[in-house]
């Protein structure tokens, strides 16, 4: 505290009141009788006091008298040390305090040892001042300034993205060069620069950018529906900078400018054709990079990270994350929604609704009103579709359930013409759709005019070759087969003198 001086020149020298001293300096009013009281107890006069600094105020009043102009040298604490257990989760002021007395009974007090280290800690970069606690957040941004590959076919430039992460705690950093600024290459990064740490922070913080986030606010950012996906795969929680609030991102803002200066600088001669050499060159910089001591600081990135961030990273999750695409779609009268030229079916209550829907390079999921009512597996043939049993009708279903090879076990059942009438139909060589309605049709007569019955139509008409649903209707229809039938049914003559029979004609 620096205002002790102050506090016994206003209540020694002026006169004020406690309070008033209290309110002029801006500190506690027992503050201040702790330090008039400590003050008297010396037997200190203001004269005296005048001729002091801070420092041998304090010892004055904390440690016991000195000699004019003498000070005493105390244990100096380690601020390295100091700033790195920080970072640690648990780890306050007061606690490293506490050790340092434990070791050295006559060093600071609490308050001179919090000013030293302030003091201390704003010599280094602005970045590094920032604290953060160990594992707790990684920001992330694309650099303002763009690397490039040339065509290898006509020379030219082809300027890509240079994205950039790096975790609070340790400041350890990761880039690398991207085709655009689209939401699959964000989120792409975002895959390798978490395996690149080894762990996932507890909190993501993006800038605005159009592929984190779709409408910025200040109080609830609308997110890109993949990206928020990625969070939730990942379990890292996604609070984007405040816009227009520098110093929610301060920390990759400078991770950005470094980069700029240590490796678009150092690339800057060299010509690159392909994605992966220029990467792999990124990649020996930003580990030349990390290795390199902090600047104030006799570690570097790398060995901050090794006991700040690591130590505190949650596991990456088993699968890697495949990135979804999101599309809203509504549902066809046929109960299908339609996506890259496939069609996928959704309950039959929710034709013609909106509703949104998933997709990855192996699964299609369809979500209404935030609720997932279908998943299937991704086709890839143009036109073909998948179908649920469930997601349709009844009546529909019981239509659907009707395979070509239950209606020709069905068929057998009923007799031998209608197996062989229905095989005829389902292999006339027509195209497959009609054979298969026509033998269905066949098969459903028998339950209007009885199996038998269309056991017996099916027999004529094979005698008399009409392989035709619509006479065979006919046939039953009219009855035509019961005549047929009874014909059939009278006595065979017997034997009569005017038979000639058999032997006649031997």
């Amino acid at each position: 505290m620096w205002q002790r001086k102050e506090i016994l020149r206003q209540r020694l020298a002026l006169g004020r009141s406690v309070r008033e001293v209290a309110r002029g300096v801006g500190v506690a009013v027992g503050t201040v009788c702790d330090v008039v009281a400590r003050a008297k107890a010396s037997g200190l006069s203001w004269e005296r006091i005048a001729e002091l600094n801070e420092n041998d105020i304090e010892v004055l009043l904390y440690r016991g008298s000195v000699g004019k102009g003498t000070r005493r040298n105390y244990p100096e604490p380690d601020w390295v040390y100091v700033y790195r257990e920080l970072k640690k989760a648990g780890v306050t002021r007061f606690l490293l305090w506490a050790e340092y007395r434990e070791r050295n009974p006559d060093g600071y007090s609490y308050s001179r040892y919090c000013e030293l280290y302030q003091t201390w800690l704003g010599k280094l970069a602005v970045s590094m001042r920032q604290e953060h606690k160990a594992g707790e957040k990684m920001f992330v941004d694309f650099s303002g300034d763009r690397p490039w590959l040339q065509d290898p076919r006509n020379g030219e430039k082809v300027y890509c993205e240079l994205f950039v992460a790096v975790l609070g705690a340790s400041g350890l950093l990761y880039a690398e060069a991207t085709r655009s600024q689209s939401i699959n290459c964000w989120i792409e990064a975002h895959k390798n620069a978490l395996e690149y740490f080894a762990g996932v922070p507890a909190i993501t913080v993006p800038d605005n950018t159009k592929a984190a986030v779709i409408k910025p606010c200040l109080y609830e950012p609308q997110l890109n529906r993949a990206y928020r996906d990625w969070g939730e795969h990942y379990g890292t929680c996604i609070i984007p900078a405040r816009p227009g609030r520098a110093k929610d991102k301060a920390k990759v803002e400078n991770a950005v400018r470094l980069a700029q200066m240590w490796i678009l600088a150092r690339i800057r001669h060299r010509v690159f054709f392909t994605l992966h050499e220029l990467n792999a060159a990124i990649r020996k910089i930003v580990d030349q990079l990390n290795n390199r001591p902090l600047q104030g600081l006799s570690i570097s990135r790398r060995q901050l990270y090794e006991t700040t961030d690591k130590l505190a990273l949650r596991p990456l999750p088993q699968e890697r994350f495949e990135t979804p695409e999101w599309k809203e779609v509504r549902v066809n009268n046929d109960y299908h929604v339609k996506f890259d030229d496939c069609f996928y079916s959704v309950p039959y209550n929710l034709i013609r609704e909106k509703v949104d829907l998933r997709a990855t390079a192996t699964t299609v999921e369809i979500f209404f009103r935030g609720q997932r009512v279908a998943s299937h597996k991704r086709l890839h043939e143009p036109r073909s579709s998948a179908t649920i049993p469930e997601h349709m009708p009844k009546e529909h279903r019981e239509y659907a359930a009707w395979t070509p090879s239950k209606i020709v076990e069905v068929a057998e059942q009923i007799g031998p013409s209608t197996h062989r009438f229905v095989q005829t139909l389902l292999g006339d060589g027509k195209s497959q759709a009609s054979g298969y309605r026509r033998a269905l049709g066949v098969v459903r007569l028998g339950k209007t005019y009885g199996e038998e019955r269309l056991e017996n139509a099916c027999s004529k008409a094979l005698g008399m070759k009409e392989f035709s649903y619509t006479s065979l209707k006919n046939m039953l229809e009219s009855g035509f087969d019961k005549k047929c039938q009874k014909q059939e049914e009278r006595a065979p003559l017997g034997d009569h003198e005017n038979v000639r029979g058999q032997s006649y004609y031997a």
